[in-house]
């Protein structure tokens, strides 16, 4: 599939939560000008948006560009992504085109996503996690980890040797 797409995530770990980040993986050279990120706190009776990253920031970076894809990461800043159930919607000039969610799913209350029921990604980090692995989604969509983190670069194959199931 060659859609725009969270790609990968990194949102908590032992101690302080250090180096949390989400991957963006699109087309090569597809502009990404009118591109966001918008966190999404999925606590039931809150399910509000909490953050709004655009793709175009000084805080993202386009850390590499394959044959095929261009990856965005953004370095979130210390606990920039919260534990617990939350999502992700990444929104492109005012479209959702995905709004994922780890630990649960919830229906948004505001932002792009209002009204919309996040897809949970089926796995999770713990504070048990290293701050050096992630979430990382396959090319047919299934979502693995915690394990080595690649932010910036093709994840994982998926072999099952290579796993760490949480």
């Amino acid at each position: 599939d060659t859609s725009p797409r969270i790609n990968e995530i990194h949102y908590d770990d032992t101690g302080l939560d250090d180096n949390e980040m989400v991957e963006v993986r699109v087309t090569n050279g597809y502009d990404v000008s009118q591109m966001s990120l918008y966190m999404y706190n999925g606590k039931e009776g809150l399910q509000n948006m909490y953050s709004v990253i655009p793709l175009t920031s000084m805080d993202v970076d386009l850390v590499n560009s394959d044959a095929a894809f261009d990856y965005y990461v953004w370095d979130a800043p210390m606990s920039g992504l919260q534990n617990g159930t939350d999502g992700i919607a990444l929104v492109d000039n005012g479209d959702v085109i995905e709004f994922l969610s780890y630990e649960g799913s919830f229906t948004a209350m505001d932002g792009p996503a209002a009204r919309m029921h996040s897809i949970d990604i089926g796995v999770f980090e713990t504070n048990g996690s290293s701050e050096m692995q992630s979430l990382q989604r396959l090319e047919d969509g299934t979502w693995i980890g915690p394990l080595d983190a690649t932010p910036g670069f093709e994840n994982q194959t998926g072999i099952a040797s290579d796993l760490i199931w949480v």
